[in-house]
């Protein structure tokens, strides 16, 4: 077994929260014991109970172990459903009585970070099979993020990515970890509502708005500190290609910022983590709203409204609609991130 405590120091590529540690698990015995006490709060997906044997008999067995404060998780390989291309894995985490819950994790389209899959909302089609309508964001996208320490483990030491052919499968497994949006009741009694804000200006008087990015600001205590960079790596996301993350403590060091740039030279803000509680489920016990400062360089066009009778659009007006991903993504950069004065100081530093 190979284990490395990373803490901070003077390399950008050390964490600077202490007391993570991770491993590539080669010990049976430890694979063993969480798989035999894994369980699961899911309902049936298309009526079929997934079990240990079932993630098993996909490889998706546990393999590598990290520890976030005192929380133990360990990770599958990452895999694929049939043609989609996002990255997805299971995770067995250790709750307070040495059991391990699992959950499913995948990789956001639009940030291009890691996230729980929380819960989910779901059609039957016409053979009667269910298939998922959208994955469920709890309070907020920001709630279900995955720790930073995750997101960098996931990135850098997993390579093997595996891939379920038949669909069905695929959707099965990826989805019979979680509850249906109206049943799901362990995420909201763990993770606390009321979220953390930021002091300074992100917030729009009206949800569904962006503040003009002029407007943006952070009072000096909460600002990104850019002379204390703590952590840095490269990933592959779907709709950006090769991303460069990069982790600023605030100046009071209450907060992480991550900051990503594609290969065009886009920026936009991934995250911004705190240190409370990693719970059960693999996501921090209080998230941070990050109000129109979160928005990413590739924004969903629409926003279907009213169970899909109408559509808003999502970009308030900000879309350049010279760029556009797939027909659903439209770059939010050149109109709106690239005026935000935060950005621009970052780009002045790093992203020239």
């Amino acid at each position: 077994m190979r284990s490395v405590l990373v803490e901070g120091g003077g390399d950008s590529n050390q964490m600077s929260t202490k007391g993570i540690y991770y491993f590539l698990l080669y010990n049976v015995v430890m694979f063993k014991d969480a798989l035999e006490k894994s369980y699961f709060h899911a309902r049936p997906f298309n009526g079929k109970d997934l079990t240990a044997q079932d993630l098993i008999n996909h490889k998706l067995f546990p393999k590598y172990q990290v520890t976030v404060g005192d929380r133990k998780i360990y990770l599958s390989d990452k895999f694929k459903i049939a043609n989609n291309e996002v990255p997805r894995l299971i995770a067995y985490i250790k709750d307070y009585k040495g059991r391990y819950l699992v959950s499913s994790f995948f990789q956001s389209k639009s940030q291009g970070l890691y996230r729980l899959l929380r819960a989910y909302k779901y059609r039957v089609d016409e053979e009667g099979n269910e298939q998922p309508k959208w994955n469920d964001k709890g309070y907020s996208e920001w709630s279900i993020m995955l720790p930073l320490e995750l997101q960098y483990f996931i990135s850098t030491q997993i390579k093997t990515t595996l891939k379920i052919e038949d669909k069905i499968s695929g959707i099965e497994v990826f989805y019979g970890t979680a509850m249906e949006s109206a049943t799901d009741k362990t995420y909201t009694e763990l993770i606390v509502e009321e979220p953390l804000k930021i002091i300074g200006k992100m917030y729009s008087s009206k949800k569904e708005e962006l503040l003009p990015p002029e407007d943006i600001y952070i009072e000096q205590s909460d600002k990104p500190n850019f002379k204390n960079l703590t952590l840095t790596w490269q990933f592959e996301a779907a709709i950006y290609g090769k991303t460069t993350a990069r982790v600023f403590k605030s100046v009071n060091s209450k907060y992480s910022y991550l900051f990503l740039t594609d290969s065009d030279k886009r920026t936009w803000v991934g995250g911004i983590d705190n240190d409370s509680e990693v719970t059960v489920l693999g996501i921090r016990k209080r998230w941070v709203d990050l109000g129109s400062f979160g928005t990413p360089a590739y924004e969903y066009q629409y926003d279907s409204m009213g169970d899909g009778k109408y559509k808003v659009d999502q970009t308030f007006g900000y879309g350049n609609r010279d760029l556009i991903y797939e027909d659903t993504y439209v770059d939010m950069y050149k109109n709106y991130l690239s005026n935000i004065s935060l950005i621009q100081e970052f780009n002045s530093i790093y992203a020239r």
